[in-house]
C-alpha cells in the first residue's frame, strides 16, 4: 500500500498504469482477502511443475535435500503399504530404504533433513504411531550413517542458515496437502489451525523456493531404468506476499505447540538403564543367539510392561485385565519377532476394521505403547550408549500382533477352555518358554505367564473375534521340465549316430524325490533345495541375436555337425549365459536386505537342523558325486593314475575346450591392432588440424555471452540437452583417441582463457558477475572431467595448463590435489611400462620389436607445480541472482530519450489490450425475506460480486453498503419486490461461489495444467512489445472485469460499479508502420483510434470504468523505457545540491515581503524543503479521498505551540495519517499565524498558492525544477549524509549483519521524514511477546552456563538452581564454547527484536524504490564490501540495473 509513483512525470501525458500489484505470477488483488491458508493453497494450484530427470536435469549429483517426514508420510500413506492397519515398521523402511538406494544408485546425493515441528502435524492427523516410526527412522539413519539433519522447522533461523551454507540443488518432498480430519463442531474450513495443518508441506515448497531451491515434488517420482523423473517447480514461482504472510502464521503455530511439549526422558538414564538390560540379556540362558536388532525392541517392551503392570495393580475389572493381557501379547509379539524368519512374518489375519474392540480398546493402550517408544527413541537419538548396538527398524509388527490377539480370543474364549488360554495352545520350545518367563519376570510379573486368564473380559461388548477363512496353502515351487529345440536336435542325432550323450542326465536330478528339499518345522532351517544354474539358464529370455545364434548351430547340427571353433564358441555362450544368471541370483539375494538395513536371513543356531545348512551338507547331483568318488580313488591309490589296467580318465567333451593361438598369430594381432590404432589417430589429427581455427576463434570473444555460447557449442554441441561437460559430447563424438581428443580440450581452456584475460573480467562491475561467475564454473568443469578422462594422456605441459587456469580462480587447494593425482597416475603407468619391457626382453623372438603406432604415453617428468608460482589474479564474486539486461546507458545518448518531449522510439509494435471475458449468468436466486427471487445477469453480476467481499472489513462500512445497494437497486427492474438491504440474503450466491471454488481446488493436474497452459498462452501474447526491434516487457495489459471499487482509505466511491472497458474506449500507440492488432476476445467491436505518438511512454489509453478519465499502459518498471526517467530524475535531484542554497536565501528573504503571495510561496517552500511534504493540490472530495499536500493544507490541519512549535496532522497520499511536530524560524511561525487569522477551520492555509506557481518560481533556478524534485533531493541527500557516519576505515570490524542495520537505520531516518508509514500488525504485540520469552529463556541459560563455569573452575558440585533439564557440559573448553555460542545468540535475537519493534510503522521499501537515488547505496555497498543483495531484492535490482556499474567514488554531491 505504500508503493509511491508520484515521481514519474505525469507533466508528459502518462496517466497513473492500469494494473494490480504482481506478486511471482499471481496478483496480490486475488489472493490478499484470503486465509493464509487458502493463499498457499491457491498459489500452488496455479504452479505449472515440469517433469525432469532429478540427476541430469536438476544437478542431482551435487547434494540435495530430501524432507524425511513427507518421505515417510508418502510412502505410509499414499503408496502401495497399508500401514495405517498393519504398522510393520520393518516393511516401511525397506520401501522407504529401497526408494533411496534407487536414487543413490542413479548417481544422486542426497541429505535426509528432519523437522521437529511435525510431531505436531503428526499428532493432527491423528497418526502419532508414523511420529514413532520417525524417531525409530532417525536412529536408523544416525546408527547407519545416512547423512542427515535435524532443524525445529522449516521457518527456523537454523533452516535458514543451513540452505544458505549447503544451497541443495533441490528439495525433494511431499506435495500432497496433509490429512488432517475437520473437527465435527467446526464448520468447514472454519478451523484455522486445521487448515493451516492441510497446508503444511506446502508451505514448506514455498518456503524452499525463497532460498532460490527448486522443489521436487515427491509422490510423482517414477523410475526409468538409471533416470529418476518427477516433476519440479522452479524458484520463479515464489510469492514473496504469501511466503511473509505464512511465515508470521507458522511460526506462530509451530513456537505454541513447542511450548506445550510434553516432558522429556533424562537421555543419559536411558541409555545407562538399556546398557544394564542389553548386558542382562546376553549374559543370561541363550543370549548369545539374541540378535542386536531384538535388543532395543526387548527393552522398550519390558520398560512399557512394567508401568503397565504397575497401574493394572489399582484399576479396576475389566481394565486391568485388559492392560495384562495388552502386556502379555507384546512380550508374546517380541518373542514371535525373535523367532520368526521374514518369509514367515506375513501371516495372514482379519482386516483392520473388522474388530471394533480391538480398534477401540487395544489401539487405546498401543497409543501409550508408541508414546514409550517415542520418548525412548528422542532419548537414544541425542545420546547413544557404547558397546549397545541399536536397530530400531523393526520395532513392531501390527500384523503379527493382531494375529495374536485373534488367536488368543479364538482359542481360549469359550467355556470348554474355562475362559483361559493354556500354554500347550502354543506349544513352545522349552528355549522359547525360558525367554518368555525371562521377559515377563523382568516385566515385573508375579503370577506364571501361563494361562492368559479372559474371564473378565467376556462379559465385554463385541468381545468376539471375526472368522476368516484361510486361503489354502500355496503348493511347493518346482522346477518344470527343460523344453529346448536345440537339445532336442542334439539328442535325436545322438540316438541315430548311436551316440550316448551322458552329460544330459543333469536334467534328470531334479525328478529325484531324494534331492527335493524338506519343508521348513519350527526351531530352526531344512535342507535348502539345490539350485541348478543350468536348468535355469534354459528359461532365461533370450534376445534377438541369441535367438539367430541358436538357430544358426541347429542348422549346423542338422548339415554334418559343428567343428571345434564353433564349440569353443557355443561354450562360451553357455559360460556368460550362466554367469548372467548368477547375476541374478545375486540380485535377487541382495532384495532380500537394503544396505543397512537386514541382518543375513540365516536360521537360529539353536536349531537341531543348523549342520544341514553347511554347503557340504547340500544334496548332490549324479555328476559331482561321480566326481567325488573319482577323488577318493586317487586318493587311496596315488599310482593307480597311469597305470596298466587303471581306468582311463574321463575325457572332457571338446566343446569345454579353448582354442589355442599360436605367438606368431599373437604377434599379428598386436601389430594389425597396433596400425589400426595409428591410423585412427593420423584420422583425428587431420581432424584437429580442421578444428583448431575454430578453438582459436574463443581467444578473439570480446564479450562474456558469446564467449559462453561459442564454447558451450563447441564442447557440448549444438544440440545439448544439459550443460553437462562429462565425456565432452561434442568431441567425444567425433575424436575416438583420447590422446588427441585431450589436446583439443587443452586448447579450447587455453583460448577461454585468453578471451577472459583480454576483457579483463576481474576489473568488470558486479553487473557482469553473474556471468562471469556461471563461465568460471563452466570452465572449472572442463578442467576437472579433462583430469578425469585423460589424466593418462597429459604431459607436465598439461597439468601445468589446468593448474594454472584453477590458480586463475583462486582454487589453490584444487590444483594442489590435481597435480598430486596426475603423479601418482604418471608413476603407476611408468611401473607398468618397466615390467612390460622386462617381458619382452624374455621373450627372444619379440627381442627388438618396436610397437610402430601405438599411443605412447609421455615418460615420467618433473613437472614443476604451478602452485609455486602464486595465485593469480582472483575473480570477484557479487550478485549472484543479477540477470544481465539491455545496457541503454551506454549509449551516446544515454537517457536523454528520457526527457520530455524527446522521440521515446522509432519503431513500436505490440499485440493491443486483453479484455475481460463476458459474465457467465449462474442463474442462484437471491433470498429476500424467505423468499427466491432469480436476477437478471446484470443484477447477478453485481450481487455475485458483493459476496466476494464479505468477511472483509468492506462489508461493514457503512459508504460501502450504500454505494452498493445505490447500484444493486439500480440494476433491479421497476416493479421489483427487493425494496430494501436489510432484507436480502446472498447465502445461497455465496454458497455457489464457494462450491466452484471448491470445484477449481478438487480439479485434476490434467486439467489444472491445461487451463493454466491455456491461460499462460493468451497472456504471453500481449505481454510484450517490439521497441526499436528489441523486445521489451509490458506492464498490465490485461484490463480489469466489472467489479465492485473497493479504494484505499474512506473513498467516496468505494462500493460503486467500476464498468467493463470495451474496445471503443481504448486508444492505441504505434509506429505508423507497424500493423494495427486485432480486437480478440470481442468480436463486433473496433479500436476508437489509433495514434503514432513517439514522444510519450504509454502504448494504450482507455477510459477509467467508474470516473471516465483516462489511464494509460505503459511498460514494466524493468524496462529501458522506464529507467531512463528515472536516471533524469536523480540526476535532477542532484543537481539541486548545487542550487539549494540560492533557493534558500531567496525563500528567507520572501518570507520578510510585504505581499501576501510572496510570504505564502516562501512559507510553503519552506515546508517543502524541510519537511520533504508534497506539494499537493486541488481535489474534489466527492470523487476522491480527502488527502492533502502543503498547497492544500487547511487550517485545521495546523495547531500552534508557543514559542514557534507547529503540529501537523493530516491525511497524506495514500489516506496515510501526517502527525509531526515541527520547531520552526521565528519568522516562519509568525507567518503561519497570519495566515490561519479570520479564517475558518475548513479554509486553505494557503490560499493564494497553487503548485503552478510554486513551479514557475522554482523555474528561476532550474530549468526542469519543479516541487517533486525536493522530495528526492531530501531523500537521497538525507542517506548520504547518513551513510557519510560510517567509517569505512574500520569496516573488516563489522560483519555484514551489522552493515545491512547500519544501512537499514539511515533508511529508516529518510522514510520517518517522507512519512513512509504503514499500519500496526495485529500479530506484532503477540510476536515480540514471544520474542522476549525467548530472549528471557536465553539470558536465563546463559546465567547458568556462566555459574556452571565458575563451579568447573572452582571444583565446586554446588547444584545450580535454575539449570532444571538443562544438559549441562562435562569440561571447561565446552562450557566456555556454549557461553560465546549464547552470547551471540542473543546478540542476534536482540537485533531482531530491535529491528521488528522500530520497523512495525515505518516501510523502508518506498524510499528504496521511488525516492533515494540507487547509487548512493551501490557505491556505499562497493567501498565496505557489503552484498548488494542483502540491501536491495531483486526486484529494485532489476529495475535500476544502470546504477549497478558505478564505481566506489560516487556521492550525492
Amino acid at each position: 500500500d505504500d508503493d509511491d509513483d508520484d515521481d514519474e512525470e505525469e507533466d508528459e501525458g502518462d496517466g497513473p498504469l492500469l494494473g494490480k500489484t504482481k506478486i511471482g505470477h499471481l496478483s496480490q488483488k486475488e489472493v490478499e482477502e484470503k486465509s493464509v491458508s487458502d493463499q498457499i493453497a491457491y498459489w500452488h494450484d496455479t504452479l505449472l511443475p515440469i517433469e525432469v530427470d532429478l540427476i541430469t536435469e536438476l544437478d542431482g549429483q551435487n547434494l540435495f535435500f530430501i524432507h524425511a517426514e513427507s518421505l515417510i508420510y508418502d510412502t505410509a500413506i499414499g503408496g502401495t503399504i497399508d500401514f495405517d492397519s498393519d504398522m510393520q515398521f520393518l516393511r516401511l523402511t525397506f520401501a522407504i530404504e529401497q526408494a533411496l538406494s534407487r536414487i543413490k544408485g542413479a548417481s544422486g546425493t542426497f541429505r535426509l533433513v528432519f523437522f521437529d515441528c511435525c510431531k505436531s502435524l503428526f499428532s493432527a492427523m491423528q497418526r502419532d504411531v508414523l511420529w514413532t516410526y520417525r524417531q525409530a527412522f532417525l536412529l536408523h539413519c544416525k546408527t547407519s550413517g545416512v547423512d542427515c539433519v535435524v532443524l525445529p522447522h522449516w521457518y527456523s533461523q537454523e533452516f535458514e542458515d543451513h540452505m544458505k551454507q549447503w544451497r541443495p540443488a533441490f528439495m525433494l518432498q511431499s506435495n500432497r496437502p496433509a490429512e488432517v480430519p475437520e473437527d465435527e463442531e467446526e464448520e468447514v474450513g472454519g478451523d484455522e489451525e486445521t487448515q493451516l495443518w492441510k497446508a503444511c508441506f506446502q508451505s514448506l515448497s514455498m518456503r524452499c523456493l525463497r532460498f532460490e531451491t527448486p522443489i521436487a515434488q515427491q509422490r510423482d517420482l517414477i523410475f526409468r531404468g538409471n533416470r529418476v523423473m518427477t516433476f519440479s517447480v522452479d524458484p520463479e514461482f515464489h510469492v514473496p506476499f504469501i511466503d511473509n504472510n505464512a511465515c508470521a502464521k507458522y511460526k506462530l503455530l509451530f513456537e505454541a505447540e513447542d511450548e506445550e511439549e510434553e516432558e522429556a526422558l533424562d537421555a543419559s538414564t536411558v541409555c545407562k538403564e538399556l546398557k544394564e538390560f542389553a548386558d542382562k540379556l546376553k549374559s543370561g540362558p541363550g543370549g548369545e543367539y539374541i540378535d542386536d536388532i531384538a535388543i532395543l525392541r526387548s527393552f522398550i517392551t519390558v520398560r512399557f510392561a512394567k508401568a503397565t503392570l504397575a497401574q493394572a495393580e489399582t484399576a479396576d475389572e475389566p481394565g486391568a485385565s485388559l492392560m495384562r493381557l495388552l502386556v502379555k501379547v507384546l512380550l508374546l509379539h517380541e518373542l514371535l519377532l525373535r523367532l520368526l524368519p521374514l518369509n514367515k512374518r506375513g501371516v495372514y489375519t482379519y482386516a483392520f476394521e473388522d474388530w471394533m474392540w480391538y480398534a477401540d480398546s487395544v489401539m487405546s493402550g498401543l497409543d501409550n505403547y508408541f508414546s514409550t517408544c517415542s520418548q525412548v527413541l528422542t532419548c537414544l537419538c541425542s545420546e547413544t550408549p557404547e558397546g549397545v548396538a541399536l536397530e530400531p527398524s523393526d520395532l513392531f509388527d501390527g500384523r503379527t500382533y493382531r494375529y495374536l490377539f485373534h488367536f488368543i480370543f479364538d482359542k481360549g474364549l469359550s467355556k470348554k477352555t474355562q475362559f483361559e488360554f493354556t500354554q500347550e495352545k502354543f506349544d513352545l520350545e522349552e528355549f522359547a518358554q525360558k525367554d518368555l518367563d525371562a521377559l515377563w519376570e523382568m516385566a515385573g510379573g508375579k503370577d506364571d505367564f501361563f494361562p492368559i486368564d479372559l474371564k473378565a473380559l467376556s462379559s465385554m461388548p463385541d468381545i468376539k473375534p471375526p472368522n476368516f477363512e484361510r486361503g489354502a496353502a500355496r503348493k511347493e515351487p518346482q522346477l518344470v521340465s527343460v523344453q529346448s529345440d536345440f537339445i532336442q536336435g542334439l539328442e535325436q542325432q545322438a540316438a541315430e549316430s548311436g551316440i550316448e550323450l551322458k552329460h544330459m542326465q543333469l536334467l534328470e536330478v531334479e525328478e529325484d524325490p531324494s534331492d527335493e528339499p524338506e519343508v521348513f518345522t519350527t526351531g530352526g532351517w531344512r535342507v535348502p533345495p539345490y539350485l541348478d544354474s543350468l536348468a535355469l539358464q534354459e528359461h532365461m529370455e533370450m534376445s534377438g541375436a541369441e535367438q539367430k545364434m541358436i538357430a544358426k548351430f541347429q542348422a549346423k547340427t542338422w548339415n554334418g555337425g559343428i567343428n571345434e571353433r564353433d564349440a569353443a564358441y557355443l561354450h562360451k555362450f553357455r559360460m556368460k549365459q550362466k554367469q548372467l544368471m548368477l547375476r541374478k541370483l545375486q540380485s535377487y539375494a541382495d532384495s532380500l536386505g537394503a544396505g543397512n538395513l537386514f541382518n543375513p536371513i540365516i536360521p537360529d543356531r539353536k536349531s537341531e537342523h543348523w549342520d544341514d545348512w553347511k554347503p557340504e551338507k547340500w544334496p548332490k547331483t549324479g555328476q559331482q558325486q561321480e566326481s567325488d568318488k573319482e577323488d577318493e580313488e586317487e586318493a587311496a591309490d596315488p599310482k593307480a593314475k597311469g597305470k596298466k589296467g587303471a581306468p582311463a580318465p574321463k575325457k572332457k567333451p571338446e566343446a569345454n575346450k579353448a582354442p589355442k593361438v599360436s605367438a606368431k598369430m599373437k604377434e599379428l594381432q598386436e601389430k594389425n591392432a597396433a596400425e589400426k590404432e595409428q591410423a585412427q589417430i593420423d584420422k583425428d589429427t587431420n581432424k584437429l588440424k580442421i578444428w583448431e581455427p575454430k578453438i582459436e576463434e574463443l581467444a578473439t570473444c570480446n564479450k562474456l555471452a558469446k564467449l559462453e555460447k561459442d564454447l558451450l557449442d563447441t564442447v557440448l554441441g549444438l544440440q545439448r540437452v544439459t550443460e553437462s561437460f562429462v565425456g565432452f559430447p561434442a568431441i567425444g563424438a567425433v575424436f575416438e583417441t583420447p590422446v588427441v581428443a585431450s589436446k583439443l580440450v587443452l586448447k579450447a581452456i587455453k583460448s577461454v582463457l585468453k578471451a577472459m584475460k583480454s576483457m579483463s573480467v576481474d576489473q568488470m562491475g558486479p553487473e557482469h558477475q553473474p556471468a562471469i561467475r556461471k563461465l568460471v564454473c563452466y570452465v572449472f568443469c572442463m578442467v576437472q572431467e579433462a583430469m578425469n578422462s585423460y589424466k593418462k594422456f597429459l604431459d607436465g605441459k598439461g597439468i601445468k595448463l589446468l593448474q594454472e587456469t584453477l590458480l586463475a580462480f583462486n582454487f589453490k587447494r584444487t590444483s594442489q590435489v590435481m597435480f598430486a593425482t596426475w603423479k601418482e597416475v604418471q608413476v603407476s603407468l611408468q611401473e607398468d611400462g618397466k615390467k612390460d619391457d622386462k617381458k619382452d626382453k624374455k621373450d627372444k623372438k619379440d627381442k627388438g620389436l618396436k610397437r610402430k603406432g601405438s599411443i605412447q604415453r609421455p615418460p615420467l617428468k618433473k613437472a614443476k607445480s604451478a602452485v609455486e608460482k602464486g595465485p593469480s589474479k582472483a575473480l570477484l564474486r557479487t550478485e549472484e541472482d543479477y540477470e544481465p539486461v539491455n545496457r541503454w546507458w551506454d549509449r551516446e545518448d544515454g537517457a536523454l530519450a528520457g526527457k520530455k518531449g524527446e522521440k521515446k522510439w522509432d519503431s513500436l509494435e505490440h499485440h493491443g489490450l486483453m479484455f475481460a471475458p463476458d459474465y457467465e449468468p449462474h442463474g442462484v436466486p437471491l433470498v429476500y425475506k424467505g423468499k427466491k427471487i432469480k436476477l437478471d445477469p446484470e443484477a447477478e453480476e453485481i450481487a455475485t460480486n458483493w459476496c466476494g467481499v464479505k468477511g472483509s472489513d468492506y462489508e461493514t462500512k457503512d459508504i460501502f453498503v450504500n454505494n452498493f445497494w445505490k447500484v444493486f437497486s439500480n440494476a433491479l427492474p421497476e416493479n421489483t419486490e427487493i425494496k430494501d438491504f436489510e432484507g436480502c440474503d446472498f447465502s445461497l450466491i455465496a454458497g455457489h461461489r464457494e462450491k466452484e471454488r471448491q470445484m477449481r481446488l478438487n480439479r485434476s493436474k490434467e486439467e489444472k495444467e491445461a487451463i493454466s497452459k491455456e491461460n499462460n498462452a493468451k497472456k504471453a501474447w500481449y505481454a510484450n512489445a517490439l521497441l526499436n526491434n528489441i523486445q521489451e516487457k509490458l506492464g498490465a495489459v490485461a484490463m480489469e472485469p466489472p467489479q465492485l471499487f473497493r479504494g484505499r482509505g474512506e473513498h467516496p466511491k468505494q462500493g460503486l460499479w467500476k464498468k467493463r472497458t470495451f474496445p471503443e474506449s481504448c486508444v492505441l500507440n504505434l509506429a505508423a508502420d507497424a500493423p494495427v492488432p486485432k480486437v480478440l476476445g470481442m468480436p463486433g467491436h473496433a479500436w476508437r483510434d489509433i495514434v503514432h505518438e513517439n514522444t510519450v511512454q504509454w502504448i494504450a489509453s482507455f477510459d477509467d470504468g467508474l470516473t471516465g478519465e483516462t489511464k494509460y499502459v505503459g511498460f514494466a518498471a524493468t524496462s529501458g523505457i522506464k529507467g531512463q526517467p528515472d536516471l533524469l530524475k536523480y540526476e535532477r535531484a542532484r543537481r539541486l545540491v548545487k542550487a539549494v542554497g540560492k533557493i534558500r536565501d531567496s525563500y528567507e528573504k520572501l518570507q520578510q515581503s510585504k505581499e501576501l503571495v510572496d510570504r505564502q510561496k516562501a512559507t510553503a517552500t519552506y515546508f517543502i524543503d524541510i519537511l520533504a511534504l508534497r506539494v499537493g493540490g486541488e481535489k474534489d472530495t466527492e470523487e476522491e479521498a480527502d488527502t492533502v499536500g502543503c498547497c492544500s493544507l487547511r487550517v485545521e490541519h495546523i495547531t500552534l505551540e508557543p514559542p514557534k512549535t507547529i503540529h501537523f496532522d493530516f491525511l497524506g497520499k495514500d489516506s496515510i495519517r501526517y502527525q509531526n511536530a515541527v520547531e520552526v524560524t521565528d519568522l516562519v511561525y509568525q507567518n503561519v499565524m497570519s495566515f490561519m487569522q479570520n479564517k475558518k477551520p475548513s479554509d486553505d492555509l494557503f490560499d493564494k498558492v497553487s503548485p503552478s506557481l510554486l513551479n514557475e518560481y522554482f523555474k528561476e533556478f532550474m530549468d526542469d525544477l519543479t516541487a517533486k524534485v525536493f522530495r528526492t533531493y531530501n531523500a537521497s541527500f538525507t542517506l548520504q549524509q547518513e551513510l557519510n557516519k560510517f567509517d569505512v576505515s574500520k569496516k573488516n570490524h563489522y560483519t555484514q549483519d551489522q552493515l545491512v542495520k547500519f544501512y537499514n537505520d539511515a533508511n529508516r531516518r529518510v522514510a520517518i521524514l517522507c512519512n513512509h508509514q504503514k499500519a500496526e500488525s495485529k500479530s506484532h504485540a503477540a510476536a515480540m511477546e514471544k520474542m522476549k520469552a525467548a530472549r528471557e529463556t536465553i539470558e536465563k541459560n546463559l546465567r547458568v552456563m556462566r555459574k556452571h563455569s565458575s563451579n568447573l573452575e572452582s571444583g565446586s558440585q554446588k547444584p545450580i538452581k535454575d539449570a532444571g533439564d538443562m544438559k549441562l557440559p562435562k569440561d571447561l573448553n565446552t562450557t566456555r564454547k556454549k557461553i560465546a555460542e549464547l552470547k551471540i545468540r542473543l546478540e542476534k535475537h536482540q537485533h531482531a527484536m530491535d529491528v521488528k519493534e522500530e520497523n512495525k510503522t515505518v516501510s523502508l521499501g518506498t524510499s528504496k524504490t521511488n525516492y533515494m537515488d540507487p547509487r548512493i547505496t551501490v557505491a556505499w555497498c562497493k567501498q565496505v564490501d557489503l552484498a548488494i543483495e542483502r540491501v536491495f531484492p531483486r526486484t529494485i535490482r532489476t529495475k535500476f540495473p544502470w546504477a549497478m556499474h558505478f564505481k566506489s567514488t560516487f556521492r550525492f554531491d
